[in-house]
């Protein structure tokens, strides 16, 4: 009944206003989003509830929740920093209007520039075209370690995509016969391998079935729109006869027909996640004109063109292809994705057996398009099997849970006498605030993951939490919480969840992480933390002894009266003579306009027999305006220069 009461009062809220929600998974009302297109593919604004007609399996089912949802136009940052620097903090409090994925299917891209290069310029356009609150993910076929979960920050998604070769990667016969596991696939080793005994077929299914994995994933996000940018420009198939094309196969019948038959079915697993968890893929063949294409490769371009048109139509899409001008489809694909209708029903059939319920929704309107997930899974029956911890399982969700607000900042130093780097850790969380003194206690959970998905390291606490009473005006009360992790040199996926079992509401939020080689890398910066007078309660004190100083806060809004002291390390590694370097300090403010822009001299004698130097550096809040900042520490020296940047905001 609580979810039922919460759809209810979300569709009633968004009928008086045109805030997007923050969907929620109902208990015993099915949350449809429904789009309706018109000839022309425009939305259609003006329906009604007595519009629509919900049936599972064939009974029609009783409305009772319905609201419009219209997706805001981008905002544009008034600053070019803004869209240029990711934040050092990342909260799990965002506003998710849509879900993209984008598949850049490396395994098979042409080894043609002018392809490689759309199929960026096209990735790189759609992520500036997202709204502040879409979130998106960035996967590859192939070379998965540059690859993107699901996040809002356009710098991150950007740098996934720009990690793409520029050079082509339609293998060689040497690297196929690597035979590697490709895209997230190697995250899911339980899937079906194609024959290994094939090594092209090798490529070309595992390629679809990357497609399939990613559809599944955002299957299991029903209450979201969702959308799958599948770009791809090797795979040469005739879907009617099962049979792949190309020159990577032997002419033989059988060996195109034995190939075309797997992809074929992969395909078809992958219409059926899609098809069931209303997961529309638009498939853009980054070739450009068929003309142009066949006089840059001599006429080795395949034919995909029915391919992707396929893998488009049966999925509620529609591919981009023949075209050199990418630009109108993408705008397509966002306008089909921007406006619909938020429907909840209470099913008849109240019987919790885990089935499968078909789904249709009818509108009374001639000449439009009903889109919307063809199926569901009703609740299962109790298993008796237990379920894991709910803080792992927190942390093995696709986008974290937000019933408990809270924010990471993680920052790598140098290990002192150890290999490797610790990773300081900080968690905050916010609760409402309450007038007398109340303990709080928590159940924390931190994991690092490679860009694999292979585990690397965790770190579990339950703590007690003294929360003083909220100070006069405060709604909320924050608090921060302290974890260290021990990793190598890398790049990490950071996955935390905090169990508040006062409250009974559980978080997670998820967050990347570079560690520097330290030891190695001729000059390098450890990340910044940063610490405030007066702060807020943190726990446990001591967790990041002997790796820094300061006891960090994930704040990053600070009030003028405050003292905010900003800490960081500046190494030298062990292959390197000690040597002076420079460092630059420099704050900019919302219009791209210097406040701070000062330099001095790191000597050698300020360098540890750790080879390296502590910089402390007091933030002079009270000397700025209210407003957005940018505070940038850069260090030069022997012709290289690195840099950490932290946007904060004074109050």
């Amino acid at each position: 009944m609580a979810g039922r009461l919460l759809l209810l009062a979300l569709c009633a809220a968004l009928t008086a206003q045109t805030q997007t929600p923050v969907f929620r998974t109902g208990v015993d009302l099915v949350q449809l989003d429904v789009s309706v297109l018109d000839k022309n593919r425009q939305p259609v604004r003006s329906l009604t509830q007595a519009d629509f007609t919900v049936f599972e399996d064939g009974k029609p089912q009783s409305i009772e929740a319905f609201a419009p949802v219209d997706q805001p136009d981008l905002v544009r940052s008034t600053t070019k920093w803004m869209d240029q620097v990711s934040p050092d903090v990342t909260t799990n409090q965002i506003d998710n209007h849509r879900i993209f994925a984008l598949v850049l299917d490396d395994a098979l891209m042409p080894a043609d520039p002018w392809a490689v290069e759309a199929t960026r310029k096209s990735a790189l356009s759609f992520i500036d075209r997202m709204g502040p609150g879409d979130l998106a993910a960035v996967i590859f076929t192939k070379d998965n370690r540059g690859a993107q979960d699901l996040t809002n920050d356009r710098v991150k998604l950007r740098r996934a995509v720009e990690s793409l070769s520029r050079l082509g990667n339609v293998p060689t016969e040497a690297q196929l016969m690597h035979r590697p596991n490709l895209g997230i696939q190697r995250s899911d080793p339980g899937d079906p391998k194609p024959d290994p005994s094939d090594p092209p077929c090798w490529y070309y299914v595992a390629s679809m079935q990357v497609v399939e994995r990613a559809a599944g994933y955002l299957a299991t996000l029903p209450q979201r729109r969702k959308a799958l940018l599948y770009m791809s420009g090797g795979m040469s198939v005739d879907i009617g006869q099962q049979r792949v094309m190309g020159p990577l196969f032997p002419p033989t019948t059988n060996s195109r027909r034995e190939c075309g038959v797997q992809v074929v079915g992969v395909m078809r697993d992958a219409f059926r996640s899609a098809q069931r968890g209303n997961v529309n893929i638009y498939g853009m063949d980054p070739m450009g004109l068929r003309a142009d294409a066949e006089a840059r490769l001599g006429g080795r371009t395949g034919v995909i063109i029915e391919f992707l048109q396929t893998v488009s139509d049966n999925t509620g899409g529609h591919a981009i292809f023949n075209t050199n001008d990418f630009e109108p489809g993408l705008t397509q694909i966002f306008r089909e994705n921007s406006f619909y209708y938020l429907l909840g029903y209470q099913p008849t059939n109240v019987k919790a057996d885990g089935t499968f319920r078909r789904l249709e929704v009818k509108v009374n309107r001639p000449g439009v398009e009903v889109r919307n997930r063809k199926n569901y899974v009703a609740p299962a029956p109790p298993n008796a099997k237990a379920p894991p911890p709910p803080g792992v399982a927190a942390i093995a969700e696709i986008v974290p849970k937000t019933d408990l607000p809270l924010r990471i900042a993680i920052a790598p130093f140098a290990t002192t006498g150890e290999a490797g780097a610790s990773a300081a850790v900080v968690l905050g969380l916010q609760r409402p605030a309450q007038a007398e003194r109340a303990v709080e206690e928590i159940k924390l959970h931190v994991s690092a993951f490679s860009p694999e998905g292979d585990p690397r390291g965790s770190s579990d606490a339950e703590i007690m939490l003294n929360i003083p009473p909220a100070r006069r005006g405060d709604d909320v009360s924050r608090y921060d919480l302290l974890a260290r992790l021990s990793l190598k040199p890398g790049r990490y996926r950071i996955r935390a969840s905090a169990e508040s079992t006062t409250l009974d509401k559980i978080g997670s939020v998820f967050a990347d992480v570079d560690v520097p080689d330290f030891a190695k890398e001729p000059l390098s910066l450890s990340g910044v933390a940063i610490s405030v007078l007066p702060g807020q309660p943190v726990a446990p004190p001591d967790a990041l002894a002997g790796v820094i100083p300061v006891v960090p806060t994930t704040a990053r809004e600070f009030a003028r009266h405050e003292r905010v002291t900003v800490f960081l390390r500046v190494y030298q590694g062990a292959t390197t003579t000690i040597a002076p370097v420079t460092l630059v300090t420099r704050i900019t403010d919302a219009v791209d306009k210097p406040v701070l822009d000062r330099s001095e001299t790191v000597g050698p004698d300020r360098f540890s027999e750790a080879r390296a130097a502590d910089v402390r550096f007091v933030l002079p809040v009270q000397q700025l305006t209210p407003g957005d900042y940018l505070l940038t520490f850069e260090v030069s020296g022997d012709k290289r220069t690195v840099k950490r940047d932290v946007p904060f905001k004074v109050k």
